[in-house]
């Protein structure tokens, strides 16, 4: 699972608003997959871009196993 913090007004506010589940992975690059845009297995990268192109800032937080 990946956190995200996004806020409108263009800066993180400490709230998680959104999480992504991550589906797979291609060259050992996370995929992943959300409801918002309904959005399937798509490289984090793209995420990454496609969150950048809407001017969107954000803090990410991971779910790690142990």
């Amino acid at each position: 699972m990946i956190f995200v913090d996004w806020d409108p007004n263009g800066y993180p506010d400490g709230y998680i608003d959104h999480v992504m589940a991550v589906t797979g992975r291609a060259n050992y690059a996370p995929r992943i997959s959300q409801k918002s845009s309904n959005r399937s297995n798509i490289s984090l990268e793209t995420t990454v871009a496609l969150a950048k192109q809407q001017g969107k800032k954000y803090t990410w937080y991971g779910l790690d196993l142990r």
